[in-house]
């Protein structure tokens, strides 16, 4: 299931739209989060979102975090190295930038890899695993 994206592949930003919910988290080599799951490390990823808002006349996206913080800025997206950048977010988050390597873009799925160690999971590097909410 999915489509890994090929180095040469032109992406729709059509695709990043919308708001996006876990369906899977994975902190380091760790599942943490399954979409129904009822034995999840961290539940509270039932309440990550991410949300491509429209009609603003820029990128915006808003992230609501497993802990329920809220961070909103600037979305871009490098077709060169299918990395994903979240910027001038308010609140400033710990890493500043937020920097995605997206390895899946297709309707109805979206994955997401970290590009820094996150200091909020333990320095771990994450998966995030979406679909449209």
């Amino acid at each position: 299931m999915g489509y890994t994206i090929p180095a040469t592949a032109v992406i729709n930003t059509d695709l990043f739209s919308g708001t996006f919910k876990a369906k899977e988290v994975k902190e380091g080599n760790t599942v943490v989060y399954r979409n129904e799951g009822t034995t999840n490390i961290i539940p509270g990823y039932s309440k990550y979102r991410i949300a491509f808002i429209a009609g603003t006349g820029k990128r915006t996206v808003r992230i609501t975090e497993y802990n329920g913080e809220v961070f909103e800025g600037i979305w871009t997206y490098k077709d060169s190295d299918q990395s994903m950048t979240f910027s001038s977010l308010s609140p400033r988050p710990q890493v500043g930038n937020l920097v995605f390597q997206v390895t899946t873009a297709e309707i109805g799925l979206l994955v997401l890899n970290n590009t820094i160690a996150n200091p909020k999971t333990g320095d771990t590097m994450n998966q995030y695993t979406l679909i449209p909410e």
